[in-house]
């Protein structure tokens, strides 16, 4: 387990005949009375049976074969799970509000285009992990053959040095495929990660302001509670053991589909609910594009993929056989798309519910109520769950780039971060929207759309068409970035709630 992710190891060991043991036994047979007897020489029994020993451990060593064993590991339909799991997440309350801003046919064209850019660029990482995957297999396999015998006797000793190797993840394909200027990506990554721990600390306060109001009919400060999510956030961005998150993660997970299916259950019972037109029409009468704030959903349609590009590798690296390893990326291609189309019909429902009132944050825009209370609170605690596993392997990169070693100098640093975190979301409570843009346009679209093509180039020798298209989709996607960011900069204010 490494970075909280589950990978598949291949392990390599050499295995012997029967005959090796019958040597053994008849090397053991052969006693010598007295050390006078040992130098003697032998008689024809012992030279019989010292000839035998020889060519039983020739046979031994000739008839030496190497055994692939495949460590159990996941199946499709967990893979599919994960898929799920990494994709959908709190990003997609905040669609409703984005195709508010852009109008259905702007919000809708940039869903399949950026669903095409993405499925394009994990199809070329998946192809980068083949290739590099395969290359890990044949030098295990001509490791294990230089092995000698006796450390092939050896198996515990050669799994655990073949479980140590490096892992196959997308810092790793890109270490591979671009040297030193790797840590450019490993930057962007944990970057995206903060940042999405970022977009975490401004959602709960906007749910817990809504949902606290309705309990005791109280005026709360967003900050208060914002305060209050960084205290609590602190000493648990302090475990070291990401194993100790699963019980929270799990927890969270089941919250988050709860929730979002509550949402979905309000608004088209709101819909349904005004009976002077039917929900069809209240999905025609949207307006189809806004020209005052289009851009924004640019970064938007790009930041709900945020978590499905880097657990791309683990996931095809965890499944168990061959065979199903080779159906992933057409899996990934299906579920991704049912995926974006549920995501296309949330979005719609939910604003043609809202109107013009959709927040950012969707829970915040729910009707006063016990349910939308328990759908509020449900997704404030599951975010607030949710925000040290995100944290932790941006953290870590930190870590390591700055050589922390002890404990208290972990759990300093940490506590910095976090606080940072909470200061920028400080400054930035009330646009949300602003904040997730940016983070799909400055972020996302590198780690989804141009470092993939750039690595396939180096990794997998592509065809002349292959590396033309690489480069064009490479190309989109840093006028794409350097586009959409600016214009979210200097027209930040049209992006407030």
């Amino acid at each position: 387990m490494q970075d909280g992710r589950l990978h598949h190891y291949v392990t390599l060991r050499r295995r012997r005949k029967e005959q090796h043991d019958t040597a053994g036994a008849t090397a053991r047979t052969t006693n010598y009375g007295t050390l006078q007897d040992l130098f003697a020489k032998p008689t024809d029994r012992q030279q019989q049976l010292i000839q035998t020993e020889r060519d039983l451990a020739d046979g031994c060593r000739k008839e030496e074969e190497v055994i692939v064993d495949t460590v159990g590991g996941g199946s499709l339909t967990a893979a599919m799970f994960g898929i799920i799991k990494g994709t959908v997440g709190p990003a997609i309350l905040y669609l409703p509000r984005g195709f508010q801003q852009s109008g259905y046919i702007v919000a809708i064209t940039c869903m399949i285009v950026a669903t095409c850019a993405y499925l394009y660029s994990a199809l070329r990482l998946l192809q980068c992990w083949k290739i590099e995957h395969e290359k890990v297999l044949r030098l295990e396999e001509v490791k294990a053959l230089l092995l000698s015998p006796d450390e092939g006797d050896n198996d515990d000793k050669v799994t655990r040095k073949d479980q140590n190797a490096v892992l196959l993840t997308y810092p790793e394909l890109a270490r591979r495929a671009f040297s030193s200027y790797s840590i450019i990506c490993q930057i962007g990554i944990a970057s995206m990660q903060f940042g999405v721990c970022l977009t975490y600390l401004i959602f709960v306060p906007q749910n817990l302001v809504e949902s606290f109001e309705n309990l005791v009919d109280m005026d709360v400060s967003k900050v208060a509670f914002l305060i209050l999510m960084v205290l609590v956030e602190v000493p648990l961005c302090w475990i070291q053991d990401i194993r100790k998150l699963t019980p929270t993660n799990v927890l969270a997970t089941i919250l988050i589909a709860c929730g979002l299916f509550s949402c979905l259950w309000i608004a088209l019972s709101i819909m349904a609910l005004d009976a002077s037109t039917s929900i069809w029409d209240q999905l025609s009468n949207l307006p189809p594009s806004n020209s005052d704030t289009w851009y924004l959903f640019i970064g938007t349609s790009f930041f709900v993929f945020e978590g499905s590009i880097t657990l791309l590798v683990p996931l095809q690296e965890a499944i168990c056989t061959t065979q199903d390893q080779a159906k992933f990326p057409k899996l990934n291609q299906n579920v991704t798309s049912w995926i974006v189309v549920f995501y296309i019909f949330f979005a719609m429902i939910c604003w043609a519910s809202m109107g013009e009132s959709v927040k950012t944050a969707f829970t915040a825009s729910l009707p006063p109520g016990t349910m939308t209370t328990c759908v509020q609170l449900a997704y404030s605690v599951a975010v607030v769950l949710t925000f040290p596993l995100q944290a932790f392997p941006a953290m870590q990169v930190v870590f390591q780039n700055i050589h922390v070693k002890s404990t208290l100098q972990r759990n300093v640093v940490a506590s910095i971060l976090t606080c940072a975190l909470g200061l920028l979301a400080y400054v930035s409570i009330d646009y949300l929207g602003n904040v997730v843009s940016l983070l799909g346009s400055l972020v996302g679209i590198p780690i989804a759309l141009i470092f993939p093509p750039m690595m396939h180039s180096q990794l997998c020798k592509p065809t002349l068409w292959q590396w033309w298209m690489n480069c064009g989709v490479a190309g989109i996607g840093v006028f794409a970035m350097c586009a959409t960011s600016f214009t979210t900069v200097v027209l930040w204010d049209k992006g407030a709630e």
